[in-house]
This record gives C-alpha cells, structure tokens and sequence, in this order.
C-alpha cells in the first residue's frame, strides 16, 4: 500500500515525506477534445464552435420509468442499443448514481456488458465509460493531503479495477465543491493521477458553477479567471474534457439555467476549443 501511496503522490507532484504539493510535470501540450455536455434552455446551434459530440445516457433513459433497484436489461438492449448503433456517436456516458460503485459493483458491471456487448456484436465502434464512478471522487482526500485519507481513498479506488476492465474510458468528476483555486488544483490534479492507474483515456467532467453541494457558494458561476485555470489544467493532464451543466444560479430553485452568450464562461470556452480543441472551429454564432 505504501508504495501505491508513494506512485499517486508522484504522480500528483507531493513528496511522500513532507507531503508538501509540488508542481507535476505537465502532459503534452496538443489538441484534444473540448466535449458538448450542456443541459442550458434555448441553447442555440453551436456547430463550428469547436466542440465535439458525447452522448450522456442519464438514468430515466437507462431504466424507462421502471424500478432502479436492478439494470432494465430489456431498455438496455431493445432502446439504449440501438440508439447507440444508430447515431453511431464516438462516446457514450453511462450515468447511474442510484448504486454504491463498490456494494454495488455487479449491477454496474452488468449494465455496461449489457450496453457494450449489445453494441459490439452489431458491429459499433462507440467507446463507454461511467460518469463519477472510476475514481471515486474525493475533495478533502488530495486537498488535506493526509496520509490516513489518502490511504483509505485508493483502498477504495484499488476496489474499483474490477469494474474499471469493463470500461473503454475514465470520465471522472472534477465539479468545483468550494470557490478555492488553490484547493481545486490539488484536487483535480490528485484525481486525475488516481484516474491514470486504470491505464485506460481519462476524460474529466467540469462545470462553470460551485457545486450545489455547498449551501454557501453553490450554483452561483465562478470567475473567468479560475473557468479559465480548470480548462487549462485539465487540457494538460487529461486526454479530453467534458463540460457539463447548468442549472440556475437562483438559490433555492432548480431546473437548467437558460442560454447566454454573453456569459464570461462561454467567452472562455469559446476561446479554449478554438485554441486547444479537435473539432472545427468555423463560424461560430454563438
């Protein structure tokens, strides 16, 4: 155990002695994928903005309004299949957040060899891969960077290389749990390093907001700036990113929040796929 400490610590730039942050070495710098994962209302076309398509199969389309206690194995091959074949999209985004990753495992494994075989035996291509799920997602774990937490957070995590075989993708969550910067580095940065021991792409998800988790700050959107930092970072360590969201920043209330153009994040965004992404950028109304 000491040593897979001692490999995550490396990998994330902390030294297993002092456990003092140090900057890791940044990945290749290049083009990779800047992911169209928005739920905004009166979202307009934003073909030639350069981002790419990824399918996210959320739980009502998984069970079709049956009981989530097991997989819907008729809804996954009858519907969810043959969509996938249909459309024929590069990434699909199983989320399921009903089941415990770990007590749980089975359920998910059979609903993704479900999903998966369904679509290989007809021949499709698709890559899949379970939101949040593979690693598990820890804040305090990389931004308290106590041994102790460490040390029970990759136990859970080393428990999760059976149901990580069944995937073809790591799309982990990196949502903002606190407005810190610092923090969120740490954080992300120790994740995506967890993420890496499966040896499979890892595609995180980010999201323009504070999570609603944080009944002080959640919802409301952060700075250009520290939107600007995640895509970077992420860009640098990650083979790709997901960009999800949103809903209303109205405390209280919820449902999506509604399309603006104008909004600080979107000019960042806009700007990152242009620079930094892999689908054509070209007259982008948006």
């Amino acid at each position: 155990m000491r040593s897979r400490i001692a490999a995550f610590l490396a990998a994330a730039g902390i030294a297993l002695g002092s456990l003092v942050a140090i900057a890791p070495a940044p990945a290749e710098a290049k083009d990779k994928p800047v992911f169209d994962g928005f739920r905004y209302n009166k979202k307009p076309s934003l073909s030639g903005c350069g981002l790419s398509t990824i399918k996210i199969f959320y739980e009502g389309e998984l069970f079709g309004g049956k009981s989530k206690k097991q997989p819907n194995i008729s809804q996954l091959k009858n519907v969810i299949v043959p969509q996938i074949l249909k459309k024929k999209w590069d990434y699909v985004v199983i989320d399921i957040e009903v089941w415990d990753e770990i007590k749980e495992m089975d359920k998910l494994i059979l609903a993704m060899k479900t999903i998966r075989d369904g679509v290989r035996k007809k021949g499709g291509k698709s890559k899949f891969g379970y939101y949040l799920m593979i690693p598990k997602r820890d804040w305090y774990a990389p931004v308290q960077n106590r041994s102790s937490k460490l040390k029970a957070w990759k136990s859970s995590n080393d428990k999760l290389a059976r149901l990580a075989k069944e995937v073809d993708v790591i799309f982990p969550s990196l949502y903002t749990m606190f407005d810190s910067q610092s923090d969120w580095l740490k954080y992300a940065k120790g994740n995506i390093a967890e993420a890496r021991q499966y040896g499979k792409p890892v595609i995180p998800f980010i999201w323009p907001q504070i999570h609603d988790w944080n009944k002080t700050d959640g919802q409301k959107y952060m700075s250009a700036s520290f939107w600007k930092t995640q895509l970077k970072t992420v860009h640098d360590l990650a083979d790709g990113v997901v960009i999800w969201g949103s809903i209303t920043p109205q405390k209280g209330k919820r449902g999506w929040d509604t399309w603006k153009s104008s909004a600080p994040w979107w000019q960042v965004t806009k700007e990152f796929a242009k620079s930094s992404g892999t689908a054509k950028f070209s007259g982008c109304k948006a």
